[in-house]
């Protein structure tokens, strides 16, 4: 290990609490080393010391996998967040990012990985195809990943921001969110959230985030009523309106998620039975005033453009 120029931080170390640190409280484990690698080979040296000293191990980039998968008891963790090197080519329209930047699956053209052999590879639809169809969904378990290569697309600025409405039932906004998503040709996409604010004598409100890729009053032609209480949408750039849940998704807290997809138009019934359930369930259950209800509003039309069997992603909404 000591031919590896990275940092590296044993429990004794004062950095050793902020390494193993999650988006999700509830799956940080106390690991025995931490390994902060900036390139493939300290990656596989990494490994390969791993398995000689038969220790487990867990790869960390952003840290917020939701089972615990980036965190290990007593194991070795190589954390890749420092490998945030991006390369643009301008002509080919590609960008090269190390994974500190995440993976957006059906626009990625090649990945770079570590074997458990600490073989370095590269995998594309033309080398190793069988790696990189895995990589586009199938998990964790075929190496570690330490640089991908995206087709990138022109974005200008996009029509977007947070409503926030009082405690009302859902119908109209169910409405409003469905016929946005279905009749805008794909260029629009909503994410919902019914949350309280800090305490338990909050009533649960209505917090929507919503982008669109086109003109304003082409959303603008049928806002939902009742009016919301907040109104921020505005024509931003697509790099500010990715923020705009940063405060209130911080790392640390206690969470836990659980999902199912749905399509829309979604059914107004069955959305006002899911919120009634909820203000009972924040209203008996002793400190889940935190607890919140997502619905992401997503146009399948661009996903279900690539076949179900194309990748190893398994849901696109069919």
């Amino acid at each position: 290990m000591a031919s590896i120029l990275v940092s590296i931080v044993p429990r004794e170390s004062k950095d050793y609490e902020a390494s193993t640190t999650r988006w999700i409280a509830a799956a940080e484990k106390p690991a025995g080393i931490t390994v902060y690698s900036t390139s493939a080979e300290d990656v596989a040296k990494a490994i390969l010391f791993s398995i000689a000293q038969e220790l487990e191990l867990a790869a960390v980039c952003g840290g917020h996998a939701t089972r615990g998968a980036s965190s290990t008891d007593g194991g070795l963790i190589i954390d890749l967040s420092k490998m945030r090197r991006v390369t643009v080519n301008e002509k080919s329209r590609t960008i090269t990012a190390q994974v500190a930047h995440g993976l957006v699956i059906d626009n990625l053209l090649e990945v770079e990985a570590v074997l458990a052999d600490g073989s370095i590879i590269t995998a594309s639809e033309k080398i190793t195809p069988d790696l990189f169809w895995a990589a586009k969904g199938a998990g964790i378990c075929f190496g570690i990943f330490t640089k991908f290569t995206y087709q990138a697309h022109e974005q200008g600025p996009v029509w977007g921001g947070i409503l926030v409405f009082l405690r009302e039932k859902p119908d109209a906004l169910t409405q409003f969110a469905s016929k946005l998503v279905i009749h805008k040709s794909g260029k629009s996409d909503v994410c919902w959230i019914c949350g309280t604010s800090c305490s338990s004598t909050d009533p649960p409100n209505h917090c929507v985030l919503q982008r669109h890729r086109g003109r304003s009053e082409e959303v603008l032609q049928a806002p939902p009523q009742p009016r919301p209480f907040v109104n921020n949408t505005a024509l931003i750039t697509y790099p500010k309106i990715n923020k705009l849940l940063n405060g209130p998704t911080f790392h640390g807290i206690g969470r836990t998620m659980e999902g199912s997809a749905f399509l829309a138009p979604l059914d107004t019934r069955f959305a006002g039975s899911v919120f009634d359930d909820y203000v009972d369930f924040i209203t008996k259950t002793l400190n889940a005033v935190f607890s919140a209800v997502l619905r992401e509003f997503i146009p399948f039309g661009k996903i279900l453009e690539v076949s179900q069997i194309a990748t190893s992603f398994a849901n696109r909404g069919v």
